[in-house]
């Protein structure tokens, strides 16, 4: 069964977020202390979502609201950067495309983000509408958007309500895209990619010693190449599925 359950984790790709409270003063001191600064080393940096959050855009009628959209603006920014999986630009490398009209290629080629979360706030008395939308820079397409509608009775309230339900979304979007990114990508290693396929045909054959040789084989590939995300996955599910069945069904793998 443990086993089972280091598979099953591996093939999730659970993310760890690392929120930054402040510590109480007994608690601070190297221990705390080391896990941000490596945050900084090169080798971390490449595995952290390279992401921006451009400027909202005040389409209210009143320009006098755009403290409205930077706060908001901010707010993600600040948010997102507590996610430690994430490399958020920083707000004044963000904040330079303020009021331009700039494709997503580009300020995520200037930004080297891979990610842009942007959008739009429109205020109407107390009625307050926002958009919220996450893109992919490289292409423009659009993975995520949704809209919220609230009432202005608490300016504070209200940003801090809007950014806590923006960043949750985004943040959520992001893991699951990173997540299948790293899944998509192959391995370099033949004899590592010939195991993972002769592992899925024998995952194909319902018995528990066809999945004992599928497990074999999958162990094999993560041998040759440690970083094969396919090979992880597959002996994740053939884990699982041992474990849930008891030798007696196994699903086929598509």
């Amino acid at each position: 069964m443990g086993g089972a359950v280091a598979g099953i984790s591996i093939a999730a790709g659970i993310v760890v977020v690392m929120l930054d409270r402040s510590p109480q003063p007994s608690t601070v001191g190297a221990a705390v202390a080391a896990p941000v600064a490596t945050l900084a080393v090169p080798a971390r940096l490449a595995e952290r979502t390279p992401v921006a959050a451009l400027p909202f855009k005040n389409l209210s009628a009143d320009p006098g609201q755009d403290f409205l959209s930077d706060g908001i603006t901010e707010d993600i920014i600040n948010a997102l950067g507590r996610f430690s999986n994430l490399l958020v630009a920083a707000k004044a490398a963000s904040f330079q495309f303020k009021g331009r009209n700039v494709s997503p290629e580009e300020v995520g080629r200037t930004l080297d983000v891979r990610y842009l979360v942007d959008g739009s706030i429109r205020r109407i008395g107390d009625q307050v509408r926002i958009t919220a939308e996450l893109s992919e820079a490289a292409t423009g397409f659009q993975l995520w958007s949704e809209v919220y509608n609230t009432e202005l009775k608490d300016i504070f309230s209200v940003q801090d309500d809007i950014t806590r339900r923006i960043v949750g979304a985004a943040a959520v979007k992001l893991t699951r895209l990173e997540r299948d990114r790293v899944l998509r990508k192959p391995t370099t290693n033949l004899v590592a990619y010939e195991y993972v396929l002769r592992g899925r045909a024998d995952y194909a054959n319902p018995t528990r010693a066809a999945n004992d040789e599928a497990r074999e084989l999958f162990q094999r590939a993560i041998d040759l190449d440690p970083n094969y995300a396919a090979a992880y996955a597959a002996l994740g599910v053939v884990h699982y599925e041992a474990a849930v069945s008891g030798g007696r069904n196994f699903l086929v793998m598509r």
